[in-house]
């Protein structure tokens, strides 16, 4: 072997530990850095590959959200300081480094995996620590022979002009510093904001009243944020978290609010009910709704059910109405649906509802929940109760529900639902049934929460956090224009009064996807809500390709997905691919 050539390979492996490792001269440890998508759940046992280095390729529309993950790893200890980028260049072209950001993930500890999932349906099998939450602190500490993954995301604004930019990320550590190369083909499409789409992205938020629970004006002892903060509502420690909340639902494209009206009206001071009629008072309500829409984070509201699932589940409802209670003080509470406390409260509440919907120019955005997923043949008479009340006295006014039967969906439709809401194995397995129903006129979304299971798609902790991902290219081949979730932040179970922990549920991140984060008085974002945001991008993608082509955007659906009980590609690489063909596509086709 020649002198030249071991001097050759010499420079070439000096060179290689310079750019791909993390070197100090005071300090000759080095950190493995490498680069992972956003389709992978990054785990602390993760070790860097021989093909893997720190840099990443973007391909991505205008006004479009990716994320990636700068991996570190080192066998000594180290802290993560801080993350600088710089700004990206296409010749003379420039994106501000401001369009850039990261969050530390964090990892949730489960002693076991979720209910009715096996080794092959879930990212990792067994006890250990799960990748999830996304830390708002912008330093971390990671142990010697440990992963930390950084979640990076890159904004492109809607009037970057097209073309290959390249930029960098600095990220400063206790062992020295690293970089990471980002290299980002900006297609020239451009993706609508969250607000002026026509998919609903609807994750029940309990935020000014959490569910059926009873309170007065002045005491809500059910409230979750009560419960974990210690703020009462409308403080300004209380509208600060509420103002982080709704920042994260905008960048998670969530852009239907939760409402619980009968809270909202509970807490203005002009409420009452006195011998026999009510008076409401409005002030509470609008200043909540027109906080999220300065916020520019939602363009519906989805109002709290009139049946209470406090009740026997899957047997009859409670209503929850607002009422006088045995010392005579307005309060929220559940009674018997039909009863003379019921019928009070309804033939004054919805007449009034509706007048001030249409007064705002608020009642084309409202959809009216009446009471979740009926099942037995009482719940379906009082269904009908409550559709005749309301029909009467808001005629107009949208409503409908979640539903895991086809006799609900059809019994819901009969008396008025102008929306419909099946589980996802229920709407595939009768997707003909669903088809007809929306020859009728009327919105069919789709759901899931702790179900369905196995290798149907779906959102836990443990699933692979491309499968929600793949539920926006669903709902375009599907024609479905909104996705349902009922968990966001709730955190506490029913009836209890602490945190209800990851590892304690059954079914891994269903009751929440959002984490509290008391310290910062902030809410944590997690992986599963960034992908969520990934949904909707993609599901416009989709169809702004759609309307130019619409075989060739089937086409590209049928390469990832068919149907969501296991006939979808679990080839990471084939799906970013995919997605990279799609948003080229679309630029072409413009």
């Amino acid at each position: 072997m020649s002198k030249h050539y071991i001097l050759i390979n010499g420079i070439i492996y000096l060179f290689m530990v310079s750019v791909f490792s993390c070197t100090n001269k005071k300090n000759p440890e080095m950190i493995d850095i490498w680069t992972q998508s956003s389709y992978v759940n990054v785990f602390k046992d993760f070790t860097k590959g021989e093909n893997d280095f720190p840099e990443i390729y973007l391909v991505i529309a205008k006004n479009e959200s990716e994320s990636f993950q700068a991996l570190l790893r080192s066998n000594h200890s180290f802290t993560v300081n801080k993350v600088e980028f710089k700004d990206l260049f296409s010749g003379k072209k420039r994106i501000s480094a401001n369009h850039l950001d990261y969050k530390f993930v964090e990892y949730v500890y489960m002693g076991e995996n979720s209910w009715h999932q096996n080794e092959q349906t879930v990212v990792r099998w067994g006890a250990g620590f799960y990748p999830d939450p996304l830390s708002n602190n912008k330093d971390m500490k990671v142990e010697a022979g440990e992963t930390q993954s950084i979640w990076i995301t890159f904004h492109v604004p809607p009037e970057t002009s097209p073309g290959l930019y390249k930029g960098y990320a600095t990220i400063y550590t206790s062992l020295g510093k690293c970089t990471v190369t980002i290299k980002a083909e900006v297609n020239d499409v451009t993706i609508p904001d969250a607000i002026e789409s026509d998919f609903d992205i609807m994750i029940h938020q309990q935020i000014a009243g959490t569910w059926f629970y009873d309170a007065t004006r002045g005491n809500h002892p059910q409230d979750v944020i009560r419960q974990i903060y210690g703020h009462e509502r409308w403080t300004p420690e209380w509208w600060e978290l509420v103002g982080d909340m709704a920042d994260k639902m905008r960048r998670s494209r969530m852009n239907v609010l939760f409402v619980n009206t009968q809270q909202l009206l509970l807490d203005a001071p002009g409420t009452k009910l006195e011998n026999g009629v009510f008076t409401f008072d409005w002030t509470k309500f609008d200043e909540y709704i027109q906080f999220f829409l300065d916020k520019k984070a939602v363009n519906k509201f989805e109002a709290l059910h009139f049946g209470s699932t406090i009740g026997a589940v899957g047997k009859t409802y409670q209503s929850y109405i607002l009422t006088n209670n045995d010392h005579g003080e307005l309060c929220s509470s559940n009674v018997e649906p039909m009863s003379e406390k019921c019928l009070l409260f309804h033939s004054q509440f919805l007449k009034a509802l509706y007048a001030h919907l249409k007064e705002k120019k608020w009642l084309e955005m409202w959809i009216q929940h009446i009471g979740d997923e009926a099942e037995s043949e009482l719940q379906h008479r009082q269904y009908a109760y409550y559709m005749d009340k309301l029909k009467q006295q808001a005629p107009d006014m949208q409503c409908g529900d979640p539903t895991y039967t086809l006799k609900s969906a059809h019994n819901a439709v009969l008396h008025g639902a102008t929306i419909v809401t099946p589980i996802l194995d229920l709407y595939q397995t009768y997707k003909n049934a669903f088809d007809s129903i929306q020859q009728l006129g009327i919105t069919v979304y789709c759901y899931n929460c702790c179900v369905p299971t196995y290798n149907w798609l779906n959102r836990m902790i443990d699933k692979p956090v491309w499968n929600q991902r793949l539920l926006g290219w669903l709902c375009y081949k599907w024609g479905i224009s909104g996705w349902l979730h009922w968990g966001w932040n709730f955190w506490v179970e029913w009836f209890q009064t602490t945190f209800h922990d990851v590892d304690d549920a059954a079914f891994k991140g269903d009751h929440y996807s959002v984490y509290p984060d008391i310290e910062n008085n902030k809410i944590k974002a997690s992986i599963r809500t960034e992908i969520l945001r990934d949904m909707g991008e993609e599901y416009e993608l989709l169809r702004i390709l759609g309307k130019k082509n619409p075989q060739q955007a089937l086409d590209l659906v049928n390469k990832v997905v068919s149907d969501a009980s296991n006939n979808y590609t679990k080839d990471v690489e084939k799906m970013i691919s995919v997605r990279n063909e799609l948003i080229r596509a679309c630029a072409e086709n413009k």
